[in-house]
């Protein structure tokens, strides 16, 4: 039997995690912007600041390479959060498709 080469195997899967967990904050913040109820809008935000917390948790783990290349996308995030969070941000009535 063949040996597999996992060396990069930890730091392959501390990416997708991180990429995960941006592609569901991205959804929590889109799912708020449409949602007509602010409550729940707040409680998805929540959720997002959750996840955005946890990405910069694994960032902390991960070499400097490998947090530049994510640094652009953590500012869309956290600026994505922001901006819905912000008092003018107009939620969804539930009339748009």
């Amino acid at each position: 039997m063949p040996i597999r080469d996992t060396s990069g195997l930890g730091q392959r899967t501390a990416r997708e995690l991180v990429h995960a967990d941006f592609e569901v904050a991205r959804n929590f913040v889109e799912m708020a912007q449409n949602e007509s109820e602010r409550d729940l809008a707040g409680q998805l935000l929540f959720k997002a600041e959750g996840i955005l917390s946890e990405i910069r948790l694994r960032l902390g783990r991960m070499s400097s390479d490998q947090r530049e290349a994510v640094e652009a996308q953590l500012k869309e995030l956290s600026e994505s959060i922001e901006r819905t969070r912000a008092p003018g941000f107009r939620i969804s009535d539930g009339s748009e498709t």
